[in-house]
């Protein structure tokens, strides 16, 4: 099989290649965004940056235990902040200010940190969705058209960052954490956003119609970057503006949301004219799903779906695999001693789901490749113009 070359690639390719001498790109901005999923709980205090090199360092001599990432987050996270934090490119690069906050009775799940460049400008990394099942309802909630904590959390977070150090300011994610970065540049105080150079989101959720349409959200609009990969499953919840770009994968259906299956090419991503036949079949059922459905039975279906995981005991991902059938049978008395009409409501949402979506999984065939320039480069000389 054809080697594909990922950001992995792109660190034996660039890495030698410090900012001073290689502008940063977006690439560079996938990389710290998902070195966000590394546990830097106990290892940055509140008043200091340390080093990005010795946080890695520091967090790779750990326990096996503290190291844990969770069921679907990449393994190869470890090698990727490894390599990036020891290469001349991030040299002299600082990480500070890491938040971590699981609030179950908010349904909350955010965490953050702020990476400080050489030359002086920041990257607000926003993590994505952890191993945590409250990070997941969070991601249900989304789709109720309502606010969520963690996207206000983002915004705070932002404002603190920008109050608290000087500099041009960069925000990334992957998964939720790109949908908190758009949403922290939208809904970010005036000052702060003149400071922010562009903001990316890498396979994130979007926004309701009325965001899209928004005068603050066209306001930022120009500064926004949203990839999604060719079939992309998460990112297609909710609703873009036209200015994202499919990316090529070489995963199957929700593997595609590893961006290790993302192809690089040189500085950038392989761009695509369209997504995959399985994409446009896919998010044409979410949003079908979502617009024929009112926010009452949304909320009916995602709490209904909710508490059938939490009876079960588990609160990650691991602990609900680890128990396995106990946790599917108690998941099913819970549905069985719903009051009927609820549960008659439940079934009938979930039949319309898996009828719009039709899943064919062999027709996965991809647009054609473009060699269209850089999102970012465009952007940014949009911009300068």
């Amino acid at each position: 099989m054809k080697h594909i070359s990922n950001m992995m690639d792109y660190l034996k390719w660039r890495g030698d290649l410090p900012l001073s001498l290689a502008p940063f790109n977006e690439v560079d901005a996938l990389i710290l965004s998902m070195c966000s999923y590394v546990n830097y709980e106990g290892l940055l205090k509140d008043d200091e940056a340390l080093p990005f090199s010795d946080a890695i360092h520091a967090f790779l001599l750990m326990p096996d235990k503290f190291r844990e990432l969770g069921v679907l987050i990449p393994d190869e996270i470890e090698g990727l902040a490894d390599i990036a934090s020891s290469c001349p490119r991030f040299h002299g690069m600082r990480v500070s200010d890491f938040v971590n906050v699981i609030d179950e009775e908010r349904e909350m799940q955010f965490s953050a940190l702020t990476y400080h460049l050489p030359d002086g400008s920041l990257f607000v990394a926003y993590r994505g969705t952890d191993d945590s099942l409250v990070g997941w309802k969070e991601d249900l909630n989304l789709s109720l058209d309502e606010g969520v904590p963690g996207e206000t959390a983002a915004k705070d977070y932002l404002e603190r960052i920008a109050k608290r150090y000087e500099g041009a300011i960069r925000i990334g994610g992957h998964s939720k954490g790109g949908h908190h970065a758009l949403y922290a540049a939208v809904y970010a105080s005036r000052p702060t956003q003149k400071r922010i150079l562009l903001a990316y989101s890498h396979d994130g959720p979007g926004f309701p119609l009325e965001v899209l349409i928004s005068k603050r959200y066209a306001a930022m609009q120009e500064k926004l970057i949203t990839f999604l990969p060719q079939s992309s499953i998460v990112g297609v919840v909710l609703e873009h503006d036209k200015s994202y770009r499919y990316i090529r994968s070489t995963g199957d259906g929700l593997y595609q949301h590893d961006p290790f299956s993302w192809e690089v090419s040189v500085d950038k991503f392989v761009y695509l004219r369209e997504p995959s036949h399985y994409g446009k079949r896919y998010g044409g059922a979410i949003r079908a799903w979502l617009t024929s459905t009112t926010i009452e039975e949304r909320r009916l279906f995602v709490d209904t779906f909710s508490k059938m995981i939490a009876v079960s005991g588990a609160k990650t991902l691991k602990e609900l695999r680890a128990d396995g059938i106990r946790a599917f049978a108690r998941a099913s008395k819970y549905f069985v001693t719903m009051e009927p009409k609820n549960r008659s409501e439940f079934r009938r949402l979930f039949h319309l789901l898996i009828a719009q979506m039709n899943y064919r999984p062999k027709k996965t065939k991809a647009g054609k490749k473009t060699t269209e320039p850089s999102l970012e480069s465009a952007l940014l000389a949009e911009r300068n113009e």
